[in-house]
């Protein structure tokens, strides 16, 4: 935005964004209905985690990240997406998937 008087420029923030969300979120992978094996195959390979972490994580029911800022969930969402699995997001995630 620019004044027609004098010409000077404001510059503003709109806080109602992910960038600006602090809020540390814990995500966990939805895969019921799916082959586990290649789930924690798929999930090691995409993340870049080991599958032995992966796997003790799903089978425990473990979050597979913890205490991350929204534009990171929804990172995680598209590369949860591709591989056809959805995520369970907590606290529950105000922005919602596109």
């Amino acid at each position: 935005m620019q004044c027609d008087s004098c010409g000077w420029a404001a510059v503003t923030t709109n806080y109602n964004l992910p960038a600006f969300d602090e809020t540390p979120y814990d995500v966990w992978v939805e895969w019921a209905g799916r082959d586990r094996i290649r789930v924690i195959a798929a999930v090691a390979n995409a993340l870049g985690i080991g599958v032995r972490a992966i796997r003790e994580r799903i089978d425990r029911e473990e979050p597979i990240a913890l205490g991350i800022r929204a534009e990171e969930v929804l990172r995680l969402h598209e590369t949860m997406s591709g591989l056809g699995l959805g995520i369970r997001v907590r606290p529950e995630f105000r922005w919602g998937f596109d």
